[in-house]
């Protein structure tokens, strides 16, 4: 007891030895145990589903939701079996131990990978508050980013594969690790890279605390500053087109950026307008029609009503989504004397705000949307501008590559001198 108190990192027992594995065996098992609970849900559905059909029950076909929510799910876990199979375990070394507020993160990662002197990794340190709000099958867990900070490691060979190299330098202000509870904050350490075929993808749930040490390590360079020290990386047209002029800097962020998840979102609405669509015209232009009293009508179909009401409106919502991400586009102009936003929809402007970059009192970086394909997430990171009069302009907006987005920001600064 006098040990965990004066050492709180040994009360977790994957902290107790400086050998930190990775995150991957546990989404393993959740993705199993998804597909699992759906698969059985989704068999008792295909083996009874038929005969309320056949009978006339039209609310039956609402539960062939759940096979096909376990097609999805079983793809999920082979994918997750197959990533594992390929990688392996990936074990986390922390120099210092643990991780230091006020010092440094940092330490060695092995990977059960061959070496290639070619290969690039990407490492993102963030401090995250994770808690749950609601209750029951409303109860919704959320994950806010306090801090997170990007990073190239050093490359080398190891016995097992890959070893890489790695320092941080977190704030000392910023919280400690916490017990997982329903409000905590934790520390991850994420590494990516991409490869052929399945990419790697680790995230380590890692201990902070304020003790103010650094590392150790001669040869660990400073992540944050090999990334920086990289030429500038060439902006992708689909996602942003830049032009320096007279006046300044012209950043457009063009439609059809969000593609992929735009499709998705309407493929989406579509089901969910469909389902009302189908079920309501016969109930009302078949048969008799609606019933004059509707008190008449039972329980599980007023719910089941309800239920169908409430589809038709995400339905309509998520139609909405969908439109203004196919179709929503913004130009950006900063320079030293203004910054304007001008928003457009499929080319018809929607919406203009400006501020003088005199009277910007916070930028801030915001997470907007996450796509998440396969288990990985890829976050679109946004620069938001406020002034004194607390009118709010995305001055970079939706980019998923933190090099790219990091570039523009910079951009902006420099520019407005902000």
């Amino acid at each position: 007891m006098v040990e965990t108190a004066a050492y709180p990192w040994l009360a977790n027992d994957t902290w107790r030895e400086n050998q930190i594995p990775s995150l991957a065996r546990r989404r393993l098992w959740k993705a199993w145990f998804m597909a699992a609970a759906f698969g059985v849900a989704g068999l008792v559905v295909l083996i009874q589903a038929p005969g309320e059909i056949a009978s006339g029950n039209r609310w039956a076909w609402i539960a062939l939701v759940f096979p096909l929510a376990a097609v999805g799910l079983l793809g999920w876990a082979f994918w997750a079996t197959f990533e594992w199979r390929r990688f392996g375990r990936s074990i986390l070394t922390l120099d210092p131990f643990p991780g230091s507020l006020g010092g440094d993160v940092g330490g060695t990662i092995d990977i059960n990978h061959p070496y290639d002197a070619g290969q690039t990794f990407v490492l993102t340190l963030a401090c995250i508050r994770t808690y749950y709000s609601g209750s029951g099958r409303h109860r919704t867990q959320h994950h806010d980013i306090l801090w997170d900070q990007k990073g190239r490691p050093s490359v080398s060979p190891s016995p097992s594969g890959t070893r890489l190299g790695f320092r941080f330098t977190p704030p000392e202000d910023l919280p400690e690790s916490e017990k997982e509870s329903s409000d905590y904050r934790h520390w991850d350490l994420r590494v990516t890279a991409a490869m052929k075929g399945i990419d790697f993808d680790r995230t380590f749930r890692i201990p902070v605390f304020p003790t103010g040490r650094q590392t150790t390590g001669a040869r660990i360079d400073h992540a944050v500053d090999k990334l920086a020290a990289e030429p500038a990386p060439d902006l992708p047209r689909n996602l942003v087109r830049l032009r320096r002029n007279g006046l300044g800097l012209e950043i457009r962020f063009p439609a059809r950026r969000f593609l992929r998840a735009g499709l998705g979102v309407a493929l989406i609405a579509a089901i969910f307008l469909a389902a009302p669509t189908y079920f309501w015209v016969p109930l009302i232009f078949g048969g008799d029609g609606l019933p004059k009293d509707f008190s008449g009508i039972g329980l599980f179909d007023g719910v089941a009503l309800a239920m169908m009401g409430l589809t038709l409106v995400l339905g309509a919502f998520l139609s909405l989504w969908a439109v203004l991400l196919l179709g929503g586009s913004t130009l950006v102009h900063a320079s030293n004397r203004e910054i304007s936003e001008r928003r457009y929809l499929f080319g018809v402007p929607i919406r203009r705000r400006t501020m003088d970059p005199a009277r910007v009192v916070r930028a801030e970086t915001s997470v907007g949307m996450r796509e998440t394909t396969m288990g990985k997430s890829t976050r679109y990171q946004s620069l938001v501008l406020t002034d004194d009069k607390g009118v709010k302009i995305t001055a970079v907006n939706g980019i998923p590559d933190s090099r790219v987005f990091d570039h523009l920001c910079r951009m902006v600064a420099e520019t407005t001198g902000t």
